[in-house]
């Protein structure tokens, strides 16, 4: 009787939960607990009706088990229009919305219980999903895509926690008019390679259409000079090797209930990352890199082996409604050593000192000299509210599904909404730009124009506002470099370097204009050291694959596409 306890059986997963749960309880608990006894009661005899069976409900979440999985689509697209019918009688604050996942997976039986990676991937899928949407694997996918009358957008691969592999991930697109479309499925065999040649493809043509500049605009370089005196010279360079001390940051973990409040908290690790950035002779893992690592399981010795960095920082919060706990570890690498350990208690208008005492406290152990302290960051806000969602907005963005154009309009939304509680916070202007310049480079050529005239209105407003913010500059440098101004993209870029360390100017924007311009080798010396910094910055080394084939270096080129493959799977 013992061995037929457990049994292994493939089935279909479905996991579901409510999207900020903790807010609707923090509003009104006997309200949130009656509507979701009433929406677990609507679930339960929807899974019933296509044959599922109700596995477990704890708190918020529903997981059950189907036979097909076709019938378990079909049970949460029901469930999805059903729930918005009694959303729409609601006003939006009191809207309880559910998110779906569903995989097919090999699960393990005990006392009508299951277990098992298919069951974590269900789980995965849900935390991937939108409110009042549906993420179904690839697995899942590859079972209903010509069984139901359904569209599916491709959002990628994503490493979740506690799964050793990729998986890919499909949003089941619910309305009518989308029955038959499969939104970006050609990408999905292969998408590392698409991304790079795309970017190829891309920087290519815009070589092709700076080459005819080229010949006009060397002879312009007396100009450069005059409008920007300051500087005859500019090294845009990180010294890495000139840095005392080197540290990562991995992403914060979010331990709240509220799955909402996972934006926030990346929004948090970025800002620290970029206060870090301005310790002097520390040289900080920026964010790509150290994003690479977020739901690892790897250790912070693993990571710091990985990104060759001594230190690492680490931590969690918890955010209920303003009030936050933050835990934060630093280590040191060479022996996994804890160095120094805080609980920070503090409402989140103080989230401003705790960022600042942070940094303060790592400069202080790793003996080196912070920057000029400001109780407020240049650009910023003295409005709590929009400095929260802007903290999302920036979390919403840096999301490795950002690609998909429904992400970058969610966090374009989020930024569009911070602006509005204050129309002088430059740096949300700033992130506007970036999105609009982001969006644009995913829009068909109807969109493009548009996109880019939002994004240099956003870039100019932030400007108007802080004359001295870098960010704006290079967002400004980006437009120029678009529209083929290469002057004013020099001049924008060089402005940004002399206002801000050079450390803080990392990706791909000043080596992708000295491409367009044809100074290949200035792009190849950039780029070179960039990507010792940003060894996970997919679209830095393939823009350095591409520079050395320009300056003539194939078998260099050869031998970097070698280890991006190490890096990044098969091309």
């Amino acid at each position: 009787m013992e061995q037929n306890r457990h049994m292994r059986k493939l089935t279909a997963i479905f996991s579901a939960d409510v999207v900020g749960f903790s807010r609707l309880m923090e509003e009104d608990e006997d309200w949130t607990i009656n509507t979701l006894e009433d929406n677990k009661r609507l679930i339960s005899e929807f899974i019933e009706e296509y044959k599922g069976r109700v596995v477990d409900a704890p708190g918020d979440n529903v997981l059950a088990e189907f036979s097909s999985v076709t019938n378990a689509v079909e049970c949460a697209v029901k469930i999805q229009h059903e729930l918005k019918h009694k959303n729409a009688n609601l006003i939006e604050c009191r809207r309880m919305e559910f998110r779906i996942g569903v995989n097919l997976g090999e699960v393990i039986e005990d006392d009508g219980h299951i277990y098992g990676s298919g069951v974590n991937i269900a789980a995965r899928l849900e935390g991937l999903t939108e409110a009042g949407g549906i993420c179904i694997s690839r697995r899942a996918y590859d079972h209903v895509k010509t069984q139901l009358d359904l569209g599916f957008e491709y959002l990628g691969e994503h490493c979740v926690k506690n799964i050793s592999e990729p998986i890919r991930v499909y949003r089941v697109l619910m309305e009518t008019k989308d029955a038959g479309k499969v939104i970006g499925e050609n990408n999905a065999p292969n998408q590392r390679k698409y991304k790079i040649v795309i970017a190829a493809l891309i920087i290519l043509i815009i070589v092709a259409a700076g080459l005819i500049f080229w010949s006009y605009y060397p002879s312009q370089s007396d100009k450069i000079e005059q409008a920007f005196t300051e500087s005859p010279k500019i090294n845009f360079v990180i010294e890495t090797k000139k840095a005392l001390k080197t540290i990562a940051v991995i992403p914060f973990v979010s331990v709240s209930s509220d799955h909402e409040q996972e934006n926030f908290v990346d929004g948090l690790s970025l800002e620290i990352i970029s206060r870090l950035l301005l310790i002097k002779g520390l040289n900080v893992s920026p964010s790509t890199s150290s994003f690479a690592f977020k739901n690892t399981d790897r250790t912070a010795r693993e990571i710091a082996v990985i990104l060759g960095r001594e230190y690492i920082l680490e931590g969690n919060v918890r955010k209920v409604g303003d009030a936050l706990r933050i835990n934060v570890q630093l280590f040191r690498a060479s022996d996994d050593s804890h160095l120094w350990s805080e609980t920070y208690d503090l409402e989140l208008k103080n989230i401003l000192a705790i960022q600042e005492k942070i940094a303060t406290k790592v400069a202080d152990e790793l003996k080196v000299t912070l920057g000029e302290k400001s109780t407020r960051e240049l650009g910023s806000t003295n409005n709590l509210e929009a400095y929260e969602i802007y903290m999302v907005a920036r979390g919403q963005y840096f999301l490795p599904i950002v690609t998909s154009d429904s992400y970058l309009q969610k966090s374009l939304k989020s930024i569009n909404a911070a602006i509005a509680l204050d129309p002088d916070f430059a740096l949300a202007w700033t992130l506007k730009a970036t999105i609009h310049l982001q969006i644009a480079a995913n829009s068909p050529n109807d969109r493009v124009v548009p996109e880019y005239d939002n994004a240099l209105q956003a870039a100019q407003r932030a400007i108007n506002i802080e004359r001295n913010l870098a960010e704006a500059y290079i967002a400004l440098g980006r437009y120029r470099s678009w529209t083929g101004d290469w002057i004013e993209a020099e001049l924008a870029f060089r402005k940004a370097v002399k206002l801000k360390n050079e450390q803080l100017i990392t990706g791909n924007e000043i080596p992708y204009h000295y491409i367009c311009v044809g100074h290949f080798k200035k792009a190849h010396e950039i780029l070179n050291e960039i990507r010792l910094s940003e060894p996970y910055d997919q679209a830095i080394r393939s823009t350095y694959i591409i520079c050395l084939g320009l300056i003539g270096d194939k078998k260099g080129a050869e031998e970097e596409y070698g280890r991006c493959e190490a890096l990044f799977g098969e091309l």
